[in-house]
């Protein structure tokens, strides 16, 4: 199964935020064990903001943060509890179901 146009180029965290999922301003919430309570915020132009340094991408902004490679999707998750993995497959049944 090929979903259109969204396995063609990388996912980003704005790519969620032009489909509502997420919002510009929204909190995430690290949650590895290391980092729990420390917390970034999705700017407008989907950069990921953490300690006044933002980032392109989640994984961009966890390794800054834990200073390893870090899967930034499973890392970050948004106030309601969700990894930012979760509403990505949300983005992406939504992108199969119009395709």
């Amino acid at each position: 199964m090929v979903l259109r146009g969204v396995h063609r180029r990388r996912l980003r965290p704005a790519d969620l935020r032009l489909e509502r999922l997420l919002k510009d301003g929204d909190s995430l919430s690290a949650t590895h064990r290391d980092s729990r309570g420390k917390e970034a915020v999705l700017m407008p132009d989907g950069t990921i903001e953490l300690d006044g340094t933002r980032y392109r991408s989640p994984s961009a902004a966890g390794h800054a943060l834990r200073r390893k490679s870090t899967n930034g999707w499973y890392f970050w998750a948004v106030n309601d509890g969700r990894r930012i993995k979760d509403v990505r497959t949300e983005f992406q049944s939504i992108k199969l179901y119009e395709s």
